[in-house]
């Protein structure tokens, strides 16, 4: 309640999308400014995540590699997350120093959100070059032709 007032004094708007993997508990109160949205109402939608996230101003996450496909977008990534050591020790990451592979705020703590929220707001991004490096790294091709690329090398294409 308290993140949702928030919110609505700075007039943004919120969208959870839950993991397909995670248990739903989804709240019994209704918040003005912050929607939750499941896997299976995307599949519902018919259309894919991607295109929701392709109007999102800024991503929140916590490990999920969804920020790789959004660093192409080149928008404000906040890493939320206050339980680094418990997952790296039951699930594991595939990068040795995984924080100097999240090229964004890192929000440890219900402050640092709302910091990571007050710099959006305000159109603060410290984090553009971190993130430009990133994507040079993760993603091979910054342009719209994959979908040529890809059909070219399995020869459908000259």
């Amino acid at each position: 309640k308290i993140l949702d007032n928030y919110l609505c004094n700075r007039k943004l708007l919120l969208i959870i999308k839950y993991h397909s993997l995670q248990d739903l508990l989804l709240p019994k109160i209704k918040f003005e400014n912050i929607r939750f949205l499941t896997s299976e109402e995307v599949t519902k939608s018919k259309k894919p995540l991607y295109t929701l996230l392709s109007q999102c101003d800024a991503l929140i996450t916590d490990y999920s590699s969804v920020y790789l496909n959004y660093l192409i977008l080149d928008r404000p990534i906040c890493f939320a997350y206050d339980d680094l050591e418990l997952y790296s020790s039951k699930r594991g990451f595939m990068f040795e120093n995984v924080e100097s592979m999240m090229p964004g705020f890192k929000a440890n703590s219900f402050d640092q959100l709302l910091e990571f929220i007050d710099q959006l707001n305000l159109g603060m991004d410290n984090y553009r070059a971190d993130r430009q490096i990133a994507n040079k790294k993760f993603n091979k091709y910054n342009d719209n032709k994959n979908s040529y690329r890809l059909l070219k090398s399995i020869g459908i294409l000259d």
